[in-house]
């Protein structure tokens, strides 16, 4: 038995055991004392064990039939300490005589039992015993009568079992037949036990048709709700009490429309559909993004009846992720086949151009340009696979010195109208791809020389806080109106630029999975702030 504890209504049974060994052993010592006080002690153990049986034989039809919000409510509670305090009434009838008066001793063969009249309030206390153990046995029948023929004898075995004992009862209880003395109920009772006891040593009571059906909504990954015609919350599993905030025990009863609004005008209470996609949904769990797509159908009970609308959500956020980096991946790609049959064909015809006139004449001069318009190719097709390689998230990153990587990465973009200065220590560092991240300094420095005229000097250092680095320069700086669009694919406002630098600068520090933004600095200059975890 200690085995099959957490079974539904184990512990109710052990209940049941513990008043019927009361009562058993207590009755059956007392037929064997004929001495009136000290077999008055006995009849204490009696009425105590007794009382015990109908709140548990209670519990255990609330549990099995899968009703343990209510078997293990507060009113069973109020339940069992009302038929506690029941036990010390009979316990204190010597003093008050509420319950009988005449108590003596009545020898039937050859054993102590006993004889009393008894008073009004005895019966109300069996009445209310017997509507308990009848309440019981309804339960057990309307689940019988919902879940067929497939479970009908675990079911009847314990009403059936019962019978006996309670008919006994009753017939001790009114004084007839031809031994109205004796009251067998516990025998018959120690009898029914014998028969009810495999259950619990079983598995019986975890194939319980309500629990069955129970445990499997409850056992879903994923989250389910049952809507009731009128549009209330009846039902939900688990999966759906940790998704939705709104959803929990005291959300039974609610409109479902102030739970979920942006679901429930889709569904028709009354007239469930076998079957509906609804709108997917958007939810923050943890500061994290998760979507999910609903679907509704007819909700029907045991006998196929439509009793409503249920609900299950799946988890689509994966699916949606890829959806969009596919999406991704297709403007990528248009980016790239528009750079290539347009962007690459202008330098492609100046070479063309420049390269037939450079045979005819021989000018140097049309050679050079020429040899330009190919640089450049040369350039934007560097670019382009810059730009595809940058959309990954960096997974093996190091410790890299910001001083550093800028140092050298100034080496490919100084000229000489241009000035480094970099203000951070050389102890700095941040997590990072080596590479990627000298790409982004010599995107930036390559900006802030391009796009400005004259002597400038750029500047790099750490943000305040610690919490990411900054390239500034002293040039023109971008108005605030374009700021939005320079980090736009192709995006440029010079004749000569390709626009996929401040693109390409973009997509590597999204790869480290920081965030970058543009302001004006200090000296009037554009500024650029990446915000990433500092490790100095």
């Amino acid at each position: 038995m200690r085995d099959n504890l957490d079974q539904p209504g184990a512990r109710y049974w052990c209940g049941v055991l513990f008043g019927l060994l009361i009562w058993s052993a207590s009755y059956g010592i007392g037929l064997l004392v004929f001495d009136p006080a000290l077999r008055s002690v006995f009849e204490i153990g009696i009425w105590l064990g007794k009382n015990l049986l109908p709140p548990m034989m209670l519990g255990i039809a609330l549990s099995y039939t899968g009703r343990t919000d209510l078997a293990y409510s507060r009113w069973m509670t109020v339940n069992i300490a009302f038929w506690i305090g029941v036990s010390i009434l009979y316990a204190t009838n010597p003093l008050h005589h509420l319950l009988w008066t005449g108590y003596q001793i009545e020898p039937v063969l050859g054993a102590a039992t006993v004889s009393y009249t008894r008073q009004p309030l005895l019966f109300v206390f069996y009445a209310i015993a017997y509507l308990q153990i009848g309440v019981g046995v309804f339960v057990l029948l309307e689940t019988l009568y919902k879940y067929g023929k497939n479970y009908t004898t675990q079911i009847l075995v314990q009403p059936l079992s019962l019978t006996p004992p309670t008919v006994a009862s009753v017939i001790w209880l009114l004084q007839v037949g031809p031994l109205p003395e004796l009251n067998v109920a516990p025998i018959l009772f120690s009898i029914t036990v014998l028969v009810l006891t495999p259950l619990f040593r079983s598995e019986s009571f975890e194939v319980s048709p309500t629990i069955v059906r129970k445990k499997a909504i409850e056992d879903l990954p994923d989250p389910f709700v049952a809507v009731d015609k009128q549009g209330q919350l009846a039902d939900f599993n688990r999966a759906a009490e940790q998704v939705f905030a709104e959803i929990n025990e005291t959300a039974i009863g609610a409109d479902f429309e102030e739970l979920i609004p942006e679901l429930s005008s889709q569904i028709d209470y009354e007239s469930p559909v076998s079957s509906r996609r609804l709108t997917d949904i958007e939810l923050i769990e943890e500061g994290t993004v998760r979507y999910y797509n609903a679907e509704a159908s007819a909700y029907r009970g045991p006998r196929d009846d439509t009793q409503g609308t249920q609900i299950i959500f799946r988890n689509i956020t994966q699916r949606k992720q890829r959806k969009q980096e596919l999406e991704e991946t297709n403007e990528q790609l248009d980016q790239f086949v528009s750079t290539v049959s347009h962007d690459l064909r202008n330098p492609l015809s100046v070479a063309r151009g420049y390269l037939t006139m450079a045979e005819t004449t021989g000018d140097q001069d049309d050679f050079d340009t020429a040899s330009e318009a190919l640089e450049r190719m040369d350039t934007m097709i560097e670019e382009l696979l810059a730009v595809a390689r940058a959309e990954t998230i960096i997974e093996d990153k190091e410790p890299i010195e910001i001083a550093d990587i800028a140092t050298e990465a100034w080496q490919t973009a100084k000229t000489e109208s241009a000035d480094l200065a970099v203000t951070v220590d050389d102890t700095v560092t941040v997590d990072g791809d080596r590479e990627l991240l000298q790409s982004i300094f010599e995107n930036l420095f390559r900006n802030a020389i391009d796009h400005n005229d004259g002597p400038i000097t750029v500047k790099v250092g750490t943000l305040e806080g610690g919490d990411g680095f900054y390239v500034s320069d002293d040039g023109t700086g971008i108005p605030e109106d374009e700021r939005n669009n320079v980090f736009n694919h192709g995006y440029t406002n010079t004749e000569d630029g390709t626009g996929f630098g401040l693109s390409i600068v973009q997509k590597f520090v999204t790869a480290h999975e920081w965030d970058i933004g543009v302001t004006s600095g200090s000296e009037g200059g554009a500024r650029f702030e990446i915000q990433t975890e500092s490790n100095g």
